[in-house]
């Protein structure tokens, strides 16, 4: 959006990440986890900036 040489930007992004058949790496003893671990997030993004 502008206004007069200024620009405004407002959005949102998604994420999502699933993790399968993840195995630790700690030295003293291996573990894994038994089912998918999932992880979902969203951003918020603003913005402003001045044309010239």
């Amino acid at each position: 959006m502008e206004w007069e040489g200024l620009e405004g930007l407002i959005g949102v992004r998604y994420y999502s990440t699933n993790y399968t058949d993840f195995n630790s790496t700690n030295t003293s003893e291996v573990s894994s986890l038994g089912k998918p671990y999932t992880i979902s997030s969203a951003q918020l993004i603003f913005g402003l900036g001045y044309s010239f």
